[in-house]
């Protein structure tokens, strides 16, 4: 029986031996991270995806878990709870799963990033895993603030009519 040839390109083949790099320091070890989940429509099942999701993050990055926090629909009491926590100074950083979740509408996202701003706690998105602190954050506020103004001034029609 003859053997068929691998017609793989190089690339595509599988690897016969991985290397493996000796596991070194975790990127966020020590850090007390503030979980949020919300589910815009309502899912307990979607907050749960997230928890998950996020709490593996949390085992990869390093650092421990100091509270879950979540809202069904819009943002509300689990935000409120975290923000306390965060005032308590009982976590260092938050992770949710993605910037909107701050936040559905941008005057509430900006309120809220404000707020962690301003107490030092950090904002990691476990969706993406960039942590968006610093110069990210006050961009993101800048454009949240010019888009707020632009929704308040009254827009004429064509015609002459508001």
């Amino acid at each position: 029986m003859t053997e068929t040839p691998n017609v793989l390109p190089a690339a595509l083949r599988a690897p016969q031996s991985v290397e493996t790099r000796p596991a070194g320091p975790k990127p966020h070890e020590g850090v007390r991270w503030a979980l949020y989940a919300r589910s815009g429509g309502g899912s307990l099942e979607q907050t749960a995806q997230q928890f998950a999701f996020m709490e593996e993050t949390v085992a990869r990055l390093g650092g421990t878990i100091a509270g879950h926090f979540s809202d069904l629909g819009v943002v509300g009491d689990g935000m409120a709870e975290l923000i306390r926590a965060a005032h308590r100074g009982d976590a260092d950083r938050v992770m949710a799963w993605s910037l909107d979740r701050f936040g559905g509408r941008t005057g509430d996202m900006t309120q809220t990033l404000t707020a962690l701003r301003d107490l030092g706690v950090g904002v990691t998105l476990a969706g993406t895993g960039e942590d968006v602190d610093g110069a990210f954050v006050a961009a993101t506020l800048s454009v949240a603030a010019v888009v707020a103004e632009q929704a308040r001034r009254p827009r004429r029609r064509p015609g002459g009519g508001l």
